[in-house]
């Protein structure tokens, strides 16, 4: 990530082990919201610490709350010909309808990157 910081975005209601392995990794986290995200405090919390721009790497559930909260100005997305697993979980879990508007594509070899920003 060219230098970029990894860290996690956690409620209280994480697993110690969880907590172990990132320590163990020295991944560095922080508590945001009792047993769920609170994306306002995770934001707050970062700021406070002087990061301001974020690219948002979680699963579904995390993705969700932060759309949900309304804080995602652009979406980088890559579709390559690959069947999903029938367990698979969406990209944004419980979201809401938000629009956004083609920026730029790519195609590299079988797989496209679109590059999309929310509409104002």
């Amino acid at each position: 990530y060219d230098g970029a910081q990894i860290i996690e975005v956690l409620s209280e209601n994480v697993d110690e082990r969880y907590l172990g392995y990132l320590e163990s990794m020295e991944i560095p986290y922080i508590f945001a919201g009792e047993t769920e995200i609170d994306v306002e405090l995770a934001l707050h919390t970062l700021a406070v610490h002087g990061i301001n721009t974020l690219l948002l790497e979680g699963g579904s559930i995390v993705n969700g709350y932060f759309e949900r909260a309304d804080v995602i100005d652009e979406l980088s997305l890559v579709v390559a010909p690959i069947i999903a697993d029938a367990e698979d979980k969406p990209l944004f879990m419980a979201s809401s309808v938000s629009d956004f508007e083609l920026k730029e594509i790519k195609q590299y070899n079988s797989v496209v990157w679109m590059n999309y920003v929310r509409k104002i």
